[in-house]
């Protein structure tokens, strides 16, 4: 399994991502293939309810660089710790409660480990979200074989398409 980690999405790269790019049809595909491909939250074990992204922002030249470079199988509390700025803003504290406490028992810390870990990675993102954004790159897409997530080449074509159409726009 893969270690739970927080991975906050700088402020303008909010909304610039695969899902948003295809087709709702294509994402659900797409997402459903991951997660029944994967069997389980890539981080914890447990239900895979969402497909996670997974992006790392490179800074080129004095711009960010965002790049995918995976989608994972998470359930919603890894899942919305990974994405816990969301959380933060949109949800109770019950739920921020409810997910911080499913990550330090995931990740086996103790709560001052985990303030400490929350504030280097707020602070890290505060930092990225200053710079202007390059380009999406999303060349993940295209080396990697439709059977490794559990797509049927077909329709995996189809995503290839929308998203080449998207980059040719």
């Amino acid at each position: 399994m893969k270690k739970l980690q927080m991975q906050l999405v700088p402020q303008q790269c909010h909304g610039r991502n695969l899902r948003a790019i295809l087709k709702k049809q294509s994402w659900d595909k797409l997402s459903k293939a991951v997660r029944s491909h994967q069997g389980k939250c890539q981080t914890c074990g447990g239900s895979p309810d969402h497909c996670h992204e997974v992006w790392e922002w490179v800074v080129s030249e004095g711009d960010l660089v965002q790049r995918l470079v995976g989608l994972d199988a998470a359930c919603k509390d890894c899942h919305d710790f990974m994405h816990f700025g969301r959380v933060v803003a949109l949800e109770t504290s019950y739920r921020q409660d409810k997910v911080i406490g499913h990550a330090i028992s995931v990740l086996m810390c103790d709560a001052d480990w985990m303030i400490n870990y929350c504030g280097k990675n707020f602070l890290a993102n505060e930092k990225l979200s200053k710079f202007m954004v390059a380009n999406m790159d999303l060349e993940w897409i295209h080396r990697v074989p439709a059977g490794e997530i559990g797509l049927i080449p077909s329709v995996w074509a189809i995503i290839w398409d929308e998203i080449d159409q998207y980059i040719d726009d």
